[in-house]
């Protein structure tokens, strides 16, 4: 069974990635970060998709509803949303400032 370090908390690998996902949604209000919806389930979206070389990283991961994930797929982030009718600037701000705090954590 493979350990990570959490803080000074030995965690399971497992423990470990639930609360990384956990964080995650919790930052966001669990809302998807594209239409805004607050489904029971959520997924994690790679904002730039690993296809395109996109990290499983906190600061290329946003929740996203299922269908909002699968309408988007491997397609570029920006081009795919703005031509969307779930496009919302509010949301888009929000984002900018999440990519620009989890960056800077990094």
């Amino acid at each position: 069974m493979g350990h990570e370090i959490d803080g000074s908390v030995l965690v399971t690998r497992r423990e470990g990635k639930s609360r990384f996902r956990r964080q995650i949604l919790e930052d966001w209000g669990r809302t998807c970060y594209l239409c805004g919806a607050q489904p029971e389930h959520l997924t994690l979206d790679h904002l730039v998709p690993r296809r395109r070389g996109g990290e499983t990283s906190r600061h290329n991961l946003a929740p996203a509803c299922a269908p909002c994930n699968r309408r988007k797929g491997c397609a570029d982030l920006w081009e795919h949303w703005t031509s969307s009718p779930s496009w919302n600037l509010e949301r888009a701000v929000r984002l900018i400032s999440w990519l620009r705090a989890t960056a800077a954590e990094d």
